[in-house]
Protein backbone atom coordinates (compact mmCIF):
# COMPACT_ATOMS: atom_id res chain seq x y z
CA UNK A 1 0.00 0.00 0.00
CA UNK A 2 1.51 3.59 -0.92
CA UNK A 3 0.22 7.05 -0.33
CA UNK A 4 0.38 8.92 -2.87
CA UNK A 5 -0.13 12.89 -4.45
CA UNK A 6 -0.55 13.76 -8.03
CA UNK A 7 -0.08 16.82 -9.67
CA UNK A 8 -2.67 18.81 -11.78
CA UNK A 9 -0.25 17.83 -14.74
CA UNK A 10 -0.63 14.19 -14.22
CA UNK A 11 2.87 13.16 -12.77
CA UNK A 12 3.49 11.36 -9.21
CA UNK A 13 4.39 14.36 -7.17
CA UNK A 14 4.88 12.31 -3.87
CA UNK A 15 4.90 8.84 -2.90
CA UNK A 16 5.54 6.38 0.18
CA UNK A 17 4.86 3.33 1.50
CA UNK A 18 2.48 3.27 4.04
CA UNK A 19 2.32 -0.45 4.48
CA UNK A 20 4.94 -2.45 3.70
CA UNK A 21 5.46 -6.49 2.64
CA UNK A 22 8.81 -6.29 4.99
CA UNK A 23 11.27 -6.09 1.96
CA UNK A 24 13.15 -2.62 1.82
CA UNK A 25 14.26 -3.76 -1.83
CA UNK A 26 10.81 -4.64 -2.95
CA UNK A 27 9.11 -1.36 -1.35
CA UNK A 28 11.98 1.01 -3.06
CA UNK A 29 11.04 -1.12 -6.48
CA UNK A 30 7.55 -0.48 -6.07
CA UNK A 31 8.00 3.25 -5.47
CA UNK A 32 9.91 3.78 -8.28
CA UNK A 33 7.67 1.80 -10.55
CA UNK A 34 4.51 4.03 -9.16
CA UNK A 35 6.58 7.38 -9.46
CA UNK A 36 7.32 6.55 -13.53
CA UNK A 37 3.41 6.35 -13.43
CA UNK A 38 1.22 9.26 -15.46
CA UNK A 39 -2.43 10.47 -15.70
CA UNK A 40 -4.05 12.84 -18.03
CA UNK A 41 -3.89 16.74 -16.90
CA UNK A 42 -6.43 17.50 -14.60
CA UNK A 43 -9.93 18.55 -15.73
CA UNK A 44 -11.15 22.16 -13.60
CA UNK A 45 -13.17 19.95 -11.20
CA UNK A 46 -11.17 17.26 -10.10
CA UNK A 47 -10.43 16.78 -6.39
CA UNK A 48 -7.95 14.32 -5.88
CA UNK A 49 -5.06 16.53 -7.43
CA UNK A 50 -2.30 17.60 -5.47
CA UNK A 51 -3.58 15.91 -2.12
CA UNK A 52 -2.17 12.61 -0.95
CA UNK A 53 -4.98 9.34 -1.04
CA UNK A 54 -3.69 5.68 -0.55
CA UNK A 55 -3.26 3.54 -3.69
CA UNK A 56 -3.33 -0.63 -3.20
CA UNK A 57 -0.48 -1.97 -5.33
CA UNK A 58 0.10 -5.58 -6.06
CA UNK A 59 2.37 -7.45 -8.84
CA UNK A 60 1.56 -10.75 -9.99
CA UNK A 61 -0.32 -13.23 -7.75
CA UNK A 62 -0.75 -11.11 -5.02
CA UNK A 63 -4.04 -9.71 -3.45
CA UNK A 64 -3.84 -6.17 -2.49
CA UNK A 65 -4.78 -5.18 0.64
CA UNK A 66 -8.04 -2.54 1.78
CA UNK A 67 -6.92 1.06 1.21
CA UNK A 68 -7.60 3.28 4.28
CA UNK A 69 -10.24 6.21 3.50
CA UNK A 70 -6.83 8.49 3.36
CA UNK A 71 -3.59 8.93 4.19
CA UNK A 72 -1.53 12.17 4.72
CA UNK A 73 1.95 13.93 3.21
CA UNK A 74 4.93 12.47 5.57
CA UNK A 75 6.04 14.14 8.23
Amino acid sequence: MVCISISKQGSVSGAYVLKSIGDPQADRDMLDWVRQLHWPVAMPDEKLRDTWFPMPVSFGDAKSVAAPPSCSAPA
